[in-house]
């Protein structure tokens, strides 16, 4: 007996890029004129944002920036100030395996941020902005099944786990009704 396998084709993603890139950016912020002189800086925050991501003949390009924020008390005293800004940034990845356009997954992440008073008129804001991006292409995989088998032949499968994002799993939870303060009795 022969035996004959049926071909059948897949479609997926396949993975072609997943780096870290990291920019630093430099900003100095004039003090508006209707806002007091600087006497000390007291802190900056800020929040990555991605504006776009766009796949080219030649790589992948992102482009954001960084909202931030400086809080500084004035000369002489007062109630603490508040200056904010923006901060832009593009980053590019080349891609020189890639066969036609696919999907793109950027983490943005903030990873160092300080301010510095340059005057009593001027700060100078740095921030460091990094980014995974993974690049994925659309793909066939050719996949092969046993068709009919004789009642003397055996056939050994193997299975493997398929890794999932983490979005696509699902986390078990258990939710109670009462409510357990420690130290308290019922009542």
């Amino acid at each position: 007996m022969e035996l004959q396998f049926d071909k059948y084709s897949c479609r997926c993603l396949k993975k072609l890029n997943a780096h870290t890139q990291s920019q630093e950016l430099t900003q100095e912020i004039r003090i508006p004129d209707n806002m007091p002189d600087v006497g000390r800086v007291l802190g900056c925050w800020g929040q990555p944002l991605l504006r776009g991501k766009e796949w080219s003949s030649g790589g992948v390009n992102i482009n954001g920036g960084v909202t931030a924020w400086v809080m500084y008390v004035p000369e002489g005293g007062g109630v603490p100030q508040s200056v904010g800004l923006w901060l832009p940034f593009q980053m590019k990845w080349n891609l020189t395996d890639a066969q036609s356009d696919g999907t793109i997954s950027a983490v943005m992440d903030l990873a160092n941020m300080d301010c510095r008073s340059l005057s009593a008129r001027k700060l100078m804001v740095r921030v460091t902005v990094s980014a995974v991006v993974d690049a994925w292409e659309p793909s066939q995989v050719e996949l092969y099944q046993a068709g009919q088998l004789g009642e003397d032949i055996q056939l050994l499968e193997n299975t493997y786990p398929m890794e999932l994002p983490q979005e696509a799993g699902e986390k078990p939870f258990q939710m109670e009704e009462e409510l357990n303060i420690p130290g308290f009795t019922d009542g």
